[in-house]
């Protein structure tokens, strides 16, 4: 497969994840949606464990998820994760090991994003640890993340 083939197959499966997003909203209740979306953004990007952490624009911590269930960054550490004024992203590589329970390797690194909900006082911070050698295409991660926090908020108004 070439370069252009492996994009074109990139998009596609980015956006059947999205719609996976927007149907889940609708099929599963708020709390069952957040880790059950988790896990799919976690399969198709590869990442070992992802973390979700709603909160209010005076940033008072929300909702809190995590997949798969007691790995990855816990919900003090994603409620830690501090964004300089403009910034909506932060790569920390390699991964802190407080995102990861002491049984766990620490090899890899981690990404956390910060997400506005569209028509709400609300935003969402994610947090994803990797291993080292994975690297999805950072644009199509953004635009699955920005998709999964829209439709977190149709699911949190069913």
């Amino acid at each position: 497969m070439n370069a252009g083939q492996t994009q074109k197959q990139n998009m596609q499966d980015v956006d059947r994840l999205i719609q996976a997003f927007y149907t889940a909203a609708f099929e599963h209740p708020w709390q069952d949606f957040r880790p059950h979306t988790l896990q799919a953004l976690c399969q198709w990007s590869g990442a070992r464990a992802a973390a979700w952490l709603t909160r209010s624009v005076s940033d008072l911590p929300g909702e809190y998820a995590a997949w798969p269930s007691g790995v990855g960054p816990g919900r003090d550490a994603v409620a830690g994760i501090r964004f300089d004024s403009g910034v909506r992203e932060v790569e920390l590589d390699p991964v802190p090991p407080h995102w990861c329970p002491a049984a766990e390797t620490t090899d890899g690194w981690g990404l956390a994003l910060a997400i506005a909900h569209r028509d709400t006082p609300m935003r969402s911070v994610f947090a994803l640890v990797f291993g080292s050698a994975q690297r999805p295409p950072r644009e199509l991660l953004r635009r699955a993340i920005g998709h999964l926090a829209q439709a977190g908020t149709l699911a949190l108004l069913q």
